[in-house]
């Protein structure tokens, strides 16, 4: 079989996927299924074209009520299931006051996600004493 190193990998083996637009509506059970499907999808994908990354990685950050994932892979399917993730599995808060942020890799081979995370943490400190004039 010839694998192809310069064709960017199509999308024939995440069409039977329900759309990458539906994926952070699922409970966690339903997650299970997708995930295994997806990861069927990639490595089917991986074997034809050899750029497929089989890594794919991502970041989160924000401050100040507001939080921004960046995830943008090859494949809709996969850049939904790293949002799931973090909005599911990221438990401090990284989006409120001095915010935080983190990065997040799915290892697809072993089917092993990490995620770190980081929080922004602005301190006082007193410097000086009633010191009176």
């Amino acid at each position: 079989m010839t694998t192809s190193t310069t064709q960017k990998p199509d999308t024939t083996f995440f069409e039977k996927l329900i759309p990458s637009q539906d994926v952070q509506k699922l409970t966690p059970e339903e997650m299970k299924v997708f995930r295994s499907e997806l990861r069927d999808a990639c490595t089917a994908t991986k074997i034809v074209f050899n750029d497929f990354r089989m890594t794919p990685t991502g970041s989160f950050d924000g401050a100040g009520d507001s939080g921004n994932s960046f995830v943008h892979t090859s494949n809709d399917h996969v850049d939904a299931f790293l949002e799931w993730m973090i909005n599911k599995h990221v438990t401090f808060d990284w989006y409120n006051n001095d915010g935080g942020g983190g990065e997040i890799e799915w290892d697809i081979h072993n089917d092993k996600v990490t995620i770190n995370g980081y929080q922004n943490i602005t301190e006082t400190k007193q410097v000086m004493d009633e010191e009176v004039f």
